[in-house]
């Protein structure tokens, strides 16, 4: 009898400790949940994300666009890396959009980290990891050059290569950046926003939006759940036997 005693006295803490546990993530599961369930009819899938720390967790960090003219377009890269060819995403770059100039028909990127070569219609060509951080991009008696390490060097489209230093740096024609016409940059922060609240919501509540981390968490806490039950219904066992 007093063997049984203790059992359920163990069992009644380890019950009550796995309840605290588990009382947080019922209650956010099923706010969560009541939400989506409702998602209809409060527009979830209308309704963007605006919160840039959240936006970050899905690797969103546009602060801004650096914006180029080049063959008739609006050449355009975010602090993320993202390129857009007026309003339409056509590549990923490493760092920073830096400069662009045109070459034969063709369009050559440089960003922080790494060159890109695109044709006029942003169909990816060639790219090349840059030597060393890249900060500025030109033309130098019509052929292209990059500035890297703070000096002026001749780059080759044809090899992907960089080349020697400029001998005459005042002959370089800087690519510098221009200001976008208020409606284009309206538009292109419709086309770019992609992550809406019924999205958030549902990697939220599946674990997904923490990553592996979050889906093993979610898996965690199922687990601690079943033995939440087990425990309960062997409580109740045990005092129902013990009334008997």
């Amino acid at each position: 009898m007093l063997r049984r005693a203790r059992l359920v006295g163990q069992l009644w803490r380890w019950h009550r400790r796995a309840g605290l546990l588990a009382a947080l993530f019922l209650l956010l599961m099923s706010l969560s949940g009541i939400v989506l369930n409702h998602g209809d009819d409060l527009a979830l899938e209308q309704r963007f994300v605006a919160s840039a720390w959240l936006r970050a967790i899905y690797g969103d960090t546009d602060s801004g666009w650096a914006a180029f003219r080049a063959s008739g377009h609006w050449v355009l890269g975010d602090q993320g890396g993202r390129i857009f060819l007026d309003v339409r995403e056509v590549a990923r770059c490493n760092g920073a959009l830096q400069g662009v100039v045109e070459l034969a028909g063709m369009l050559l990127l440089g960003c922080e980290r790494e060159l890109l070569l695109l044709g006029t219609e942003g169909e990816l060509i060639d790219s090349i990891a840059a030597t060393a951080a890249l900060s500025g991009l030109g033309l130098a008696d019509g052929e292209a050059v990059v500035h890297i390490a703070g000096r002026w060097r001749a780059f080759d489209p044809a090899s992907m290569r960089v080349g020697d230093e400029v001998a005459d740096p005042q002959s370089v024609v800087d690519s510098q950046p221009q200001a976008m016409h208020e409606a284009f940059g309206e538009r292109l922060e419709q086309r770019s926003a992609w992550l809406n609240w019924e999205r958030a919501l549902l990697d939220f509540h599946s674990g997904r939006l923490f990553g592996r981390a979050g889906v093993w968490l979610v898996d965690i806490a199922g687990v601690l759940l079943c033995i939440l039950a087990l425990s309960g219904v062997t409580l109740w066992w045990l005092h129902r036997k013990r009334s008997d």
